[in-house]
């Protein structure tokens, strides 16, 4: 039994280091910021989401409006940077997007920023998860502004 234990450990390969999956993950959404770009809202604060809540991209000013540095590591789920009493309206609302096709919601609630602070932003959240390309695409705007 030991012996099969071994083989097993043997062929597993180590784990990546994440800095690995990130710029995996850059190069899977490369083509999605091209989209943003091409689309021409890159000025708009955007962040697109797949049905589990998991950002896909997000555009330059989403990293400006939330304080993150170009090169600084963003958390890939979306509701890690949702305060806890705005959460489950959140989580809600994008699950009824993912599994019932609603179409639309608004949102005014904190988000943590780069620098760990909470801010009130607005959100304007659509659903495009029927087009293979796209996802639920979020427009934030700064509601203390």
């Amino acid at each position: 039994m030991p012996e099969i234990w071994e083989e097993k450990v043997a062929t597993l390969s180590p784990p990546k280091p994440l800095h690995m999956a990130e710029e995996r993950a850059s190069k899977k959404n490369a083509h999605g910021r091209k989209r943003f770009q091409s689309a021409g809202d890159a000025q708009d604060a955007v962040v697109m989401l797949d049905a589990g809540g998991a950002i896909q991209d997000l555009t330059p000013a989403a990293r400006r409006l939330l304080d993150y540095h170009p090169e600084q590591p963003f958390k890939p789920s979306f509701f890690s940077h949702v305060h806890t009493k705005d959460l489950y309206r959140v989580m809600r609302d994008v699950a009824e997007m993912a599994f019932h096709g609603r179409r639309k919601a608004d949102w005014t609630l904190r988000l943590r920023t780069g620098v760990g602070r909470w801010h009130w932003f607005s959100a304007t959240v659509g659903n495009q998860l029927d087009d293979p390309e796209r996802g639920i695409r979020i427009y934030l705007t700064d509601s203390q502004a």
